[in-house]
């Protein structure tokens, strides 16, 4: 699947979403206008950006981006207060966003296989210190 139905925006209690092994080459529309979401895995797809508008996904715990082409995330979303678990394995980050630590829910995040320097490490640890991060 390359892109999810226009009515699909029509699904407004949809609490999770899994559109793993398709051909995503970005976030759709349709489902950063679901507010209601807590649960999204959109891993193995071709997804190379992150929109700024993804912060308005608010009650999103959940997310994982696992083995896409992701080389950055943007500053708003460090907004996603209730994130709870990020896995973005095996994608082509170096960094991640200023301001990640506000992020206090973060429990868990997965982040292998990317591209960080050890310096990169060493600050993403001492800036949460109560998550599990993976490396």
């Amino acid at each position: 699947m390359r892109k999810l139905p226009s009515s699909f925006s029509q699904l407004t209690n949809l609490r999770s979403f899994s559109g793993r092994d398709n051909y995503f080459d970005q976030i759709p529309q349709e489902l950063l206008n679901l507010k209601q979401l807590y649960f999204i895995d959109l891993s193995k797809n071709r997804i190379n950006k992150i929109p700024a508008n993804i912060q308005y996904l608010n009650k999103i715990q959940n997310l994982a981006l696992d083995y896409n082409q992701i080389e950055y995330l943007p500053a708003e979303f460090v907004r996603l207060s209730n994130l709870r678990s990020l896995s973005i394995d095996n994608n082509r980050l170096s960094k991640l966003p200023s301001g990640f630590h506000y992020l206090r829910n973060l429990r868990t995040l997965n982040i292998r296989k990317n591209y960080f320097t050890p310096e990169e490490q060493e600050y993403i640890m001492n800036s949460l210190p109560e998550t599990n991060i993976n490396f």
